[in-house]
């Protein structure tokens, strides 16, 4: 059984009133699931959808967009000598830029001036806004016009519907993720480069790692699955671009908004192409799957990736998330779009003397991507990475890849290991282990025992065990010293009790 098909047999076994993969999913509110795997420098994909998008179809890559087009067109413009990360950003953008995001004053000015690309692109240059987390994008359909980057900047309104972006730390001082540091990236590119900032990626990341499927531009709604104006109700899916969705057979009131601020939240991709530019930094990192690559063979030369990819602060190093051997980055753009991206670090050569399991998070050579087209897309991100990489036998995408706490699936045809009768017992706050009918099972305060089942996630090193409660959002952790960690719906909230 394929790695898709082994997922897809997961998700009907959840409830039985929802037998397929694409129906289940679509109860817990996503209508399109895409997904790519980077398995040994191969890409396979995957799409789980109750419409007409196919693994061809975009998404909007939200904030992914970041890494991917903002910092690896700075990456390739340092290779080149064009661009140097440490240098002050004042070196590459006019007085009368750094004047709007200094707003004159002579004092904040010269701080603004001290900013570098590198503090911009690891969030630490100590510009943000108050107020705004993200941009939330423009609907075409009521904005009188897209305003331009500079207004932007400046927070002008109409049309800007965010606050301006002002210096409000010391450059360096604190990590504060900001969507406007990577916005003044934009227009260094811009600056350096004299093209749009969208050919300027186009030509230095998009076409040299094939990434066919990703673009800057603006679909129509003719190109909008779902909206085809010759027969919208037999729409085929080959528009290429997915619509929005509030939660499955909820479309947003605006099948899209689009963003002036490419570099931080424009791009529209597919999980292959987002996989594509995890390979060429793992390629760049250690070279070609156990083979030795020259620097000209490299997306950029081997010691800049390793800088790159040393963390700065809060797990941020310069453009991508990095803990745990594992880099990537996460993405959320309004109305209904949530993605996901995860690789390796590590190298092949490292574990030639302590065996393939040596690693922190994902294997050498490896990554998962996943994108929706649903605000509430994030809610399935643990329960699919935990189970690919439970099919696959890989150890967990770290959560500080912009992955939140959630809950595995249920694997129901996985028989629970016999150790469980060593936790049988009271615990604190009224829980109980018991046995039902020769299974392990679980009591609160009294009340009905419910079955436990092996969850579809990477196992516990050690003794542990981790069990689902079969018809519950509840993940009890059996840990070794005779107690449990019990794990609460999607929240991230857990408990752990002793013994009695």
């Amino acid at each position: 059984m394929s790695d898709f098909a082994a997922l897809e047999a997961l998700l009907a076994q959840q409830d039985p009133r929802f037998p397929t993969a694409a129906a289940y999913l679509a109860h817990l509110g996503v209508p399109s699931t895409s997904l790519a795997i980077l398995d040994h420098g191969n890409i396979t994909t995957h799409i789980i959808t109750s419409l007409t998008d196919t693994v061809r179809t975009r998404f909007q890559a939200c904030s992914i967009s970041k890494p991917v087009g903002a910092a690896m067109s700075a990456f390739r413009l340092v290779a080149q000598g064009i661009l140097n990360l440490h240098a002050p950003i004042d070196t590459y953008l006019s007085p009368a830029v750094i004047d709007l995001i200094s707003g004159q004053d002579a004092t904040t000015r010269a701080l603004v001036s001290s900013i570098t690309i590198a503090q911009l692109l690891s969030h630490t240059s100590g510009l943000e806004t108050s107020g705004a987390y993200g941009f939330p994008g423009y609907d075409l359909a009521h904005t009188e016009r897209v305003p331009t980057i500079r207004e932007v900047l400046a927070g002008v309104s109409p049309p800007v519907n965010t606050l301006a972006i002002e210096a409000r730390a010391f450059p360096g001082q604190r990590f504060c993720y900001s969507g406007g540091g990577t916005t003044v990236v934009q227009l260094i590119i811009e600056s350096v480069t004299k093209e749009p900032y969208e050919r300027a990626v186009q030509r230095l990341v998009l076409d040299p790692l094939e990434m066919r499927d990703s673009t800057y531009a603006w679909p129509t709604n003719d190109q909008i699955n779902g909206l085809r104006q010759s027969d919208p109700k037999h729409d085929s899916g080959d528009g290429g671009f997915a619509r929005a969705h509030h939660a499955a057979g909820t479309p947003c009131e605006e099948p899209m908004r689009v963003n002036p601020e490419m570099g931080a939240a424009g791009l529209w991709s597919t999980p292959a192409d987002l996989l594509k530019a995890v390979r060429a930094m793992q390629e760049s990192l250690a070279g070609n799957h156990g083979e030795v690559l020259s620097e000209t063979e490299r997306f950029i030369p081997q010691a800049l990736a390793k800088e790159v990819l040393e963390v700065v602060q809060e797990d941020f190093s310069i453009g991508w998330e990095h803990a745990h051997g594992t880099f990537g980055h996460g993405g959320a753009n309004e109305p209904g779009w949530r993605c996901v991206v995860a690789g390796s670090s590590a190298a092949e050569h490292e574990n030639e003397h302590t065996g393939s399991e040596n690693y922190a998070s994902l294997p050498p050579g490896s990554g998962i991507a996943l994108m929706t087209n649903s605000a509430q897309g994030i809610g399935i991100f643990r329960k699919i990475l935990s189970a690919i990489c439970y099919i696959k036998g890989w150890k967990e995408v770290p959560t500080e890849i912009h992955v939140p706490t959630g809950l595995p699936l249920a694997a129901h045809g996985e028989p629970v290991p016999e150790k469980w009768r060593a936790w049988k017992g009271v615990y604190e706050d009224g829980w109980e282990i018991v046995e039902v009918d020769g299974q392990p099972a679980a009591r609160l305060n009294g009340s009905e025992a419910m079955v436990l089942v092996t969850a579809a996630i990477p196992k516990l090193e050690g003794k542990g065990l981790r069990l689902r409660v079969a018809l519950l959002e509840v993940l009890i952790s059996f840990q070794s010293d005779d107690m449990l960690d019990i794990w609460h719906g999607p929240t991230g909230k857990h408990q752990v009790v002793k013994k009695l």
